[in-house]
């Protein structure tokens, strides 16, 4: 049964990856042309987003896809495949500008450093949630739960066990901090639950999301890890 409080973590291991990237450094690498090492450098140290920059993604809940465009990248969000993009870095000092199969949405405004999930919704205003970024811990991981159905408080629970989050409303999401775990976890909304499917394999570090989205017989829960799509400026 699991129990989020009580599980091993597998620690970050970065002194074999650190004795690794000096012995590159130092002797593996001497034998490689320069042009080779320019590209590895570049690699290594990737543009950094500008001072006052924050992170959006977007979420499409709907039965159908969605052409969603911000950021200087297009992504087809497919509830068959992948309903979530990656955070992108934004201009927090500019609003944030989405289309939507080629439709602009009403700018949004963020917070200068902050991370932000877009909640796209049927002939309604699209809905901007300020995700928390307080009480990290690298050390273990990090599961957030999003409610974007309609008008009910939602619950996440582990499969045959107990409940990870309750009374979560509707547009709203709780985090918590876990020790990584593997689990299959089901959501509830009223009378109304879902299939139970498995966490990703989380390790420390890691982030993850579990979305609860549809209505009645519909109503599903979806799990990925987050990702933070390179830096690239925007012309």
């Amino acid at each position: 049964m699991f129990n989020p409080s009580v599980l091993a973590f597998r620690p970050v291991r970065f002194a074999g990856w650190l004795a690794a990237a000096c012995a590159c450094a130092g002797v593996l690498c001497a034998g490689v042309s320069a042009p080779a090492r320019a590209q590895e450098i570049a690699r290594l140290y990737a543009p950094q987003p500008p001072a006052g920059s924050s992170y959006v993604r977007v979420v499409n809940p709907a039965a159908h896809s969605a052409e969603v465009e911000f950021a200087g990248a297009r992504d087809t969000l497919d509830p068959a495949r992948r309903i979530v993009t990656d955070y992108r870095v934004v201009n927090a000092a500019a609003g944030v500008a989405i289309k939507v199969n080629g439709r602009a949405l009403p700018p949004f405004k963020v917070q200068p450093g902050s991370f932000n999930t877009v909640v796209l919704d049927d002939g309604a205003p699209a809905q901007l949630i300020a995700d928390t970024t307080d009480g990290r811990d690298d050390l273990k991981a990090e599961l957030r739960f999003y409610n974007v159905t309609r008008d009910c408080d939602a619950t996440l629970a582990v499969d045959h066990g107990p409940e990870v989050f309750a009374h979560v409303p509707a547009g709203a999401s709780r985090k918590r901090v876990i020790n990584p775990v593997q689990a299959r976890v089901a959501g509830r909304c009223g009378a109304a639950s879902t299939a139970a499917v498995a966490l990703p394999a989380l390790r420390s570090g890691d982030r993850a999301s579990v979305f609860l989205v549809g209505a009645g017989s519909a109503l599903r829960v979806v799990a990925q890890l987050d990702g933070t799509a390179p830096y690239h400026a925007v012309q």
